[in-house]
């Protein structure tokens, strides 16, 4: 009674599991087990978890694999085909750029051909046809290389990742709270809307981090 008294009485105001014993005490109350059952009763009060900040930290690992063939993506189309020729721009991971990497030879903008540039322009088909012999006799070792420093890069982003990552996993029977999205908030409530809602149990899991649950009423 006087946990729930101090937290959501007439004169509480949610405070955490520690601001909550610190209070009783200065209250005057005192028992042996105050401070672990005040922050027990604050896990399990629904105002504080439904009003709870949103988690950013990561709760599983970081997932990363090589691709199986060049330029092999998974996306969603969006705003559409992007202006700029693809395959320009080299990867920070590799340092090469994805066109020179399949087709052994650097791209060239419509415009270098119509208003020949420094790069092309003193280029004498001899010695372009030198370097474009080399550049086929070495890109099976260029490919080897780059695709040995693309695993070094990932290795690199995964412990950078993983530094972040606070394990949290849910099992089938356990009941949880849900992030409210702006469809599902009540408007008229402004900022005062709860974060989390209902409660639903978890039904199954389906996947990395995936999960498929129903709500009390079995929907």
């Amino acid at each position: 009674m006087v946990l729930r008294d101090v937290h959501e009485g007439e004169c509480g105001n949610h405070t955490s599991g520690r601001n909550l014993s610190l209070k009783i005490l200065r209250l005057g109350y005192y028992w042996t087990t105050l401070r672990q059952d005040a922050l027990d009763y604050v896990k399990r009060c629904d105002a504080c978890q439904r009003h709870a900040p949103i988690i950013h930290q990561p709760s599983e690992h970081l997932n990363m694999f090589i691709p199986s063939w060049p330029f092999m993506k998974w996306g969603m189309d969006i705003v559409g085909k992007m202006p700029p020729a693809p395959g320009k721009t080299p990867k920070t991971s590799i340092g090469q750029t994805p066109y020179s990497l399949v087709y052994d030879t650097e791209a060239e903008l419509p415009i270098e051909v119509m208003i020949p540039t420094i790069r092309y322009g003193l280029l004498m088909s001899d010695v372009n046809n030198t370097e474009l012999s080399y550049d086929k006799d070495t890109v099976d070792e260029l490919q080897e290389m780059e695709k040995i420093w693309l695993i070094s890069y990932q290795q690199r982003v995964a412990n950078t990742y993983k530094k972040h990552v606070q394990i949290r996993t849910f099992h089938v029977g356990d009941m949880v709270l849900r992030k409210a999205f702006q469809n599902t908030m009540d408007v008229k409530t402004g900022k005062f809307a709860h974060v989390w809602e209902c409660p639903y149990f978890i039904d199954a899991i389906v996947g990395c981090e995936a999960y498929r649950f129903s709500s009390m009423d079995g929907t």
